[in-house]
């Protein structure tokens, strides 16, 4: 059962049509990411699943039942743009945000010194925000957004302000999150991190929704009908007087482009009759970096 579920959703601003009848379902407990172009619509579509807009057509459902303000109990969410005050103390952020979304004080304190031990700020609890560097108010901010225990939690450029080791960090701390439950939307220009952290994507331009699926079935939908070979020794000749070898990455290394009537068993068939020796054979797969653009592109 999804946790949540968009049906023909649109939003309007004047003349402009941000969202035009966007559809899609998140199953729970998965990390899905919510992708586009800048102008794409994201921010509207976020807004309007955490209740901060409407939308003009279209339901939203959330956990079974239609979305209302209520529910935002339920939903944390980290936007690009920050919010911290930076006048007041880490602690005192976090009890007050803490408390908009019902959690006690008391609790909200407890749950602090475990997150401030586990990201190894427990020394910073009283300081200022000012005094904290970006990338350690940026693991404040995700502090606040998940203290709560949302069952939607919303990711919008996360690691933005990380160093590798923090990203990591984080990145491992997203992932318990998703084994223990929580479902959570991740929204981000960097594909290598959905790449690394999504089940599930939809991807979104000019407020339409284009392509949507797991990641895994998408790469087999968009692969560029090619082959990678590594010989054990010299490429053979006949190679290029077979089929049409569009790459050379290295000197015993080749990548072949498949005409619509060739499959990859007849690249065997030829390395039998040859009697080549071959190091490794695979088929090539697109990165989401080039889905992104090739989609992209061809829906302007």
């Amino acid at each position: 059962m999804p946790l949540l579920q968009l049906e023909n959703v649109s939003k309007s601003y004047a003349n402009h049509e941000a969202l035009s009848d966007v559809s899609f379902s998140i199953p729970q407990g998965t990390i899905y990411g919510l992708l586009g172009p800048n102008g794409a619509g994201k921010t509207s579509l976020l807004r309007i699943v955490t209740t901060v807009l409407r939308a003009d057509e279209g339901t939203v459902t959330f956990d079974d039942h239609p979305l209302t303000d209520a529910d935002t109990k339920d939903i944390g969410y980290l936007p690009e743009e920050r919010g911290l005050y930076t006048k007041m103390s880490v602690k005192d952020n976090v009890t007050f945000f803490a408390g908009l979304k019902g959690v006690t004080k008391e609790d909200a304190l407890n749950r602090l010194d475990t997150y401030l031990k586990e990201f190894e700020m427990t020394p910073w609890k009283e300081e200022g925000v000012q005094n904290l560097s970006k990338g350690m108010q940026q693991k404040i901010q995700f502090i606040i957004t998940v203290l709560h225990d949302p069952k939607l939690l919303i990711l919008d450029e996360p690691f933005s302000g990380l160093d590798p080791l923090n990203a990591d960090l984080l990145q491992r701390k997203v992932k318990k999150l998703r084994d223990n439950g929580t479902t959570i939307i991740f929204s981000t220009h960097r594909m290598e991190q959905v790449e690394s952290l999504c089940e599930d994507i939809c991807l979104i331009s000019q407020g339409t929704k284009l392509i949507e699926g797991k990641v895994k079935d998408l790469k087999h939908r968009f692969k560029p009908h090619q082959v990678r070979l590594e010989f054990s020794q010299e490429v053979p000749s006949a190679l290029t007087e077979t089929f049409s070898v569009i790459e050379a990455p290295s000197e015993t290394e080749r990548i072949i482009q498949l005409q619509e009537t060739e499959d990859i068993r007849q690249v065997i068939s030829f390395l039998a009759a040859e009697n080549v020796h071959i190091s490794s054979l695979s088929e090539v797969f697109p990165s989401l970096q080039e889905i992104f653009v090739q989609n992209v592109t061809e829906a302007k």
